[in-house]
């Protein structure tokens, strides 16, 4: 008895990686075997197998991408436009796509994919996409000088391409915990560059002295000569003597100095 096969039922047998390739009498001989649990004798020099195949659209390939993005991506992104996209060719159907995570999150991207075909890769593609984030930031209404306050009475809110600004300031509560580093013109929006965290010491402030030595303590006042934060040393200054004198920031207006040290 003689048995008919198909070509489509022997591809449907072989994997995608051998698509365009010779398949020689011996190796058909194996894959019909295989299919038809049957000795069999293969006439013949070889065949090409040519598996099922379609490109992807440019539009598919950005449905991917975004959809990776959303479900990938901690911070919202406001959209995504290709810029650069390859001719990617793909099995018939049973194909997935997975895509790499860049290192960056936002601006001009290169993202890295991979076809997969029945749990095994068979392309590599590569895709450049712009990625544009947008928030409220605050901007100044009246220019401020260095070390003042700013309120929400300060500030107009508004929304707008933070793209390439990671240090734009976004939360307005941080407001009462930081003042200007710098002097800063109105219109200006506010970032870890133009603002600091409020010291606990301010230059000029009346600041409580501890003096410790031994079991003996002192509490004293004295004039701060610098700002600075907790556990910094800073510069201050007798009142009465005019002598300044070193001191180490423990608590808000508050410094200390073990002369046992």
């Amino acid at each position: 008895d003689s048995l008919q096969i198909y070509a489509s039922q022997i591809v449907d047998t072989l994997e995608y990686s051998t698509r365009f390739k010779n398949i020689y009498a011996t190796r058909a001989k194996h894959y019909l075997e295989q299919f038809t649990n049957e000795p069999i004798t293969v006439k013949g020099a070889a065949c090409v197998v040519r598996w099922r195949e379609k490109s992807l659209s440019r539009s598919e390939i950005t449905a991917s991408l975004t959809n990776y993005v959303k479900s990938a991506f901690t911070e919202p992104v406001a959209s995504i436009e290709v810029k650069t996209c390859p001719e990617v060719t793909v099995p018939g159907a049973d194909y997935i796509i997975s895509w790499s995570l860049p290192r960056q999150t936002r601006g001009l991207l290169n993202f890295s994919a991979t076809v997969n075909h029945n749990g095994k890769p068979v392309e590599h593609f590569t895709v450049i996409a712009m990625l544009k984030t947008y928030a409220k930031v605050m901007l100044l209404k009246t220019a401020k000088r260095r070390d003042e306050t700013v309120t929400l009475l300060d500030v107009s809110l508004i929304n707008s391409d933070v793209t390439y600004s990671n240090n734009a300031l976004t939360d307005t509560l941080s407001l009462k915990e930081i003042i200007t580093s710098r002097y800063i013109p109105a219109g200006t929006m506010l970032t870890t560059r133009n603002m600091k965290k409020i010291p606990a010491v301010k230059r000029g402030a009346d600041v409580r002295v501890l003096v410790q030595c031994g079991s003996v303590g002192l509490d004293t006042r004295a004039k701060a000569k610098q700002s600075g934060y907790i556990g910094e040393i800073i510069k201050c200054e007798n009142p009465r003597s005019k002598q300044t004198f070193s001191a180490k920031i423990t608590d808000t207006n508050t410094v200390a100095i073990n002369l046992e040290e």
